[in-house]
């Protein structure tokens, strides 16, 4: 199938897809303000997106709707959806926002996420097929901008080789992008990890090992908007010093299979906090009916777990400070 489709791209430059490689360079480096000219470059990679979709679609139909079923084809597919608001709307479907990290050396680093569509005027995608509203709502909506880009970049690279320009070394030119001078997973290839992929294994590594600090002392608890259970309270350390720490009960329990300490205060004795069969237990009652403080009201404990499904790289760093 790639032979069939390369042949349809003979007069194709090798820089076809540098609109979205510029796109991707730009997109976490400028200012605050996610301002008209990070606009016009999105919208400049979906139309050589979409572009190049169709063409590939032309040259071998049956073989490329088969090859673009995959992950990173169905996110090529999603990306129509966007594209289409700019082309039939003029109005492109602008990125949430939902992080900023600066000043760094003169600038902020954003981090644009596509929106969710019940963030988006109803009628934004009516001028698009279901098939690619469907791909928008699962393989692209809520993702990073550039993790999708480069999700594309890896598809049209594998599909159309001779697409890409490259370097001396066979590596795609341009890539992979700079480091970012903060920390936390950061992609910068098509060929490493998505976030989410990264994010899984973040998490896992952040709960397979015990906190640091001495030992934690449960205060009580917290509902989340999603109506998960966490348990709040501060994390002891040498010298008296103290963080606080969040943990779903699951985790709680982990943390003491590993061998750490937890204690919580009955009737003003600190009680150490076991396990048996499969209950949180102190002083021979289930922490259940101990009837802890409902921390719910705390607003900075509610959005300190919100943010750690955000960035499960602030909850490992917080358990490792912890």
């Amino acid at each position: 199938m790639r032979s069939t489709i390369d042949q349809g791209f003979n007069s194709e430059p090798p820089n076809s897809l540098q609109p979205t490689r510029s796109t991707l360079k730009s997109t976490n480096r400028q200012s605050k303000d996610w301002g008209p000219l990070h606009l016009v470059a999105v919208d400049h990679a979906l139309v050589t997106v979409r572009s190049l979709d169709q063409l590939f679609e032309k040259s071998d139909k049956s073989a490329y709707l088969s090859e673009r079923s995959s992950f990173e084809g169905n996110v090529v597919r999603g990306l129509t959806a966007p594209r289409n608001a700019s082309v039939h709307y003029e109005d492109l479907v602008e990125p949430d926002v939902p992080r900023v990290v600066g000043p760094t050396d003169g600038t902020f680093l954003v981090y644009p996420k596509w929106k969710q569509r019940t963030m988006i005027p109803n009628n934004t995608f009516d001028k698009t097929a279901r098939s690619a509203v469907s791909a928008y709502d699962n393989c692209v909506a809520g993702r990073f901008l550039h993790d999708t880009l480069f999700d594309a970049l890896k598809f049209f690279g594998a599909t159309g080789p001779g697409l890409l320009h490259r370097d001396a070394d066979g590596g795609i030119a341009g890539l992979p992008l700079p480091p970012l001078a903060i920390g936390g997973y950061y992609r910068r290839h098509p060929d490493t990890l998505t976030h989410e992929e990264a994010e899984v294994g973040i998490m896992i590594d952040a709960r397979s090992r015990p906190p640091g600090g001495l030992r934690r002392l449960i205060e009580g608890v917290i509902v989340s908007t999603k109506q998960e259970t966490w348990i709040c309270g501060i994390s002891e350390f040498a010298n008296d010093r103290t963080t606080w720490f969040h943990e779903p009960p699951r985790q709680v329990e982990a943390d003491i299979g590993f061998g750490y300490n937890y204690e919580i205060d009955v009737g003003g004795v600190r009680q150490p906090v076991t396990i048996i069969d499969g209950v949180l237990i102190a002083d021979g009652t289930p922490l259940e009916d101990i009837g802890l403080e409902s921390l719910s009201t705390d607003s900075s404990r509610v959005s300190m777990i919100e943010m750690y499904a955000t960035y499960p790289d602030l909850y490992r760093s917080d358990r490792a400070l912890s």
